[in-house]
């Protein structure tokens, strides 16, 4: 009985940060932001890319690190969209098998994979700081010696977005399940 109520505490003071970040649409502006973000950086990969590859079959003169700078910069953009992505439901689902199921038992396995994505969300954090922390000092191996620690300080923000993004969708779930008709609340969530 104790467990219930430290977990309906928690969910009431997550659910009212969280209701202060939708209120003024804060976290989905910070996820679209980061989405933004990582598109601009898909599209400046992109163009960097065709001039690196002009310039080592037309010019013979390809630019120094440009297959470095891909590498480090492919896991920035895919941190930065992964909160943007949950939030727009825009990841894998099996949905074969999910749509067969009652409106409630697809809430429950809702509940569940946004708990999973919350654990992983809290390793990516975690492990992310130790990473970046760890990178603070040091350089590429290559002639640009890049520094790194700005390549690797984004998965830990993507992380806490993710995190912040889970525990909002853990929420709503929860809440739509204390609905007494949790079709119309979930079909006022999808509008």
């Amino acid at each position: 009985m104790a467990n219930i109520t430290f977990v309906k505490g928690c969910l009431r003071r997550t659910g009212s940060i969280l209701d202060s970040l939708t209120k003024l649409n804060m976290l989905t502006k910070i996820n679209y932001g980061a989405a933004f973000l990582s598109a601009l950086m898909v599209f400046g990969l992109m163009v960097y890319n065709t001039y690196a590859t002009g310039a080592r079959y037309i010019f013979n003169a390809p630019p120094p690190g440009s297959t470095e700078i891909s590498t480090f910069l492919i896991p920035v953009f895919v941190f930065l969209a992964l909160a943007y992505t949950l939030e727009q439901e825009r990841h894998v689902i099996v949905d074969f098998v999910i749509s067969r199921l009652g409106i409630r038992k697809q809430l429950v396995l809702s509940v569940i994979a946004s708990i999973f994505i919350a654990i992983f969300s809290v390793i990516l954090v975690w492990k992310g700081t130790e990473l970046g922390l760890g990178k603070i000092s040091e350089r590429s191996s290559s002639d640009l010696l890049l520094p790194l620690f700005p390549f690797y300080i984004f998965v830990p923000i993507g992380g806490l977005l993710l995190l912040l993004q889970s525990i909002r969708n853990i929420r709503t779930y929860v809440l739509s399940l204390t609905k007494r008709n949790p079709a119309s609340e979930c079909s006022e969530q999808t509008k």
